[in-house]
């Protein structure tokens, strides 16, 4: 399907659940097997010890191990929605306490550049001093309207953040000046129309009859504006480079995007309750009715005689008491949702590994 539009698929024409039993055909054995399969893969992502009592080692990216461990902790990172590493502010605080030295830093640049070190990007500094100036300062990242209330409500464009060194604050300011004074107001010099144009604008901000006695707060904030300027019609007009979000793969997901509603919460709500029950190591006062049959016969038989007061489970006894009827087990009951539900066998894999990833827990229950 194309990157712009839903991968769940909805059937054309929806299809009732079957309410007489079928006949089990070849086919739909080799359809069960195959899902069967299909889960167990799926359930490697979830931890496989049983809840723990002791402590115990246990290596929670099993499912990556033939990767190496860069590229399982990466691909870990992306499966489960967690950091693979410590976020770039740490490491940037571990290298101000001395933690991490620059030359640490210089050592790895330089390895894993290697040729590419001393290429020039554009006049302004090689590969290697570029990439260690964005290690060793962080970018800041930001939508629009908080950009625009730093500019109105700060004094970003008046003076210097604090974390600049005093002598690179001094160099720009100098530098600034100097270009202004000697080159920029020279009529007879080729300056670029958009750069004598910004800096029209701004000599009639800051006065430019009085620049012989500007202080040097004033260059500051001159400079700064000109910067601003310089970086603002660098990136304007460039289109963005970033992916587009992944479309989503559950119908949960869909509904959450459209509607704003999350139906994992009151699903998940029911199954950890019973989750606990099923998984109780004797601390309950009540055992579980029916636990020795499984955990997919014991929550039918529980909740098929149920009256739910919930308004979104009332349904629920007549159709636990059809899927008794046709004497289904858990497979046939994933395999007529999964159909119900419009996602194509190529699909199925996916959208189950992220249905077990909404509630992690042990796999085998």
């Amino acid at each position: 399907m194309g990157r712009d539009q839903a991968r769940i698929r909805v059937p054309v024409k929806y299809t009732e659940p079957f309410t007489s039993p079928r006949r089990t055909s070849p086919d739909d054995a080799q359809r069960l097997d195959c899902l069967k399969h299909t889960i167990e893969h799926a359930a490697h992502l979830l931890p496989s010890q049983a809840p723990i009592k002791v402590f115990i080692h246990h290596n929670t990216l099993h499912a990556f191990e033939e990767q190496s461990f860069h590229d399982a902790v990466q691909h870990g990172a992306a499966t489960f929605g967690c950091h693979s590493y410590l976020p770039e502010d740490r490491y940037r605080e571990k290298l101000a306490l001395g933690r991490i030295l620059p030359k640490d830093i210089s050592a790895v640049l330089i390895d894993d550049l290697g040729e590419e070190a001393d290429r020039l990007i554009g006049f302004l500094a090689t590969r290697y001093h570029l990439r260690l100036a964005m290690l060793k300062h962080p970018l800041r990242l930001g939508p629009d309207a908080e950009l625009r209330w730093l500019m109105a409500e700060s004094d970003t464009l008046q003076r210097f953040s604090a974390e600049t060194p005093e002598n690179v604050r001094e160099q720009v300011i100098d530098r600034t000046r100097r270009w202004v004074m000697r080159d920029l107001r020279k009529t007879g010099n080729e300056v670029d129309p958009r750069v004598r144009n910004a800096t029209a604008a701004l000599f009639d901000r800051f006065g430019e009859s009085q620049i012989e006695r500007w202080s040097d707060a004033t260059w500051e904030a001159f400079t700064l504006h000109l910067l601003w300027y310089a970086c603002h019609n660098g990136v304007h007009g460039v289109p963005q480079f970033a992916a587009p979000p992944p479309p989503p793969i559950r119908h949960r997901d869909l509904l959450l995007q459209a509607a704003g509603s999350d139906i994992d919460w009151v699903v998940n709500e029911m199954l950890i309750r019973f989750c606990a029950a099923f998984l109780d190591q004797g601390m309950a006062r009540w055992p579980l009715p029916g636990r020795e049959q499984g955990f997919f016969r014991s929550w039918t038989a529980l909740y098929r005689q149920s009256r739910p007061v919930d308004r979104w489970l009332r349904k629920l006894p007549a159709e636990l008491k059809r899927i008794e009827d046709l004497g289904y087990g858990p497979l046939e009951v994933i395999d007529e949702s999964l159909h119900l539900l419009g996602v194509a066998d190529g699909e199925r894999e996916e959208f189950l590994s992220q249905t077990l990833l909404a509630l992690r827990g042990r796999r085998g229950t």
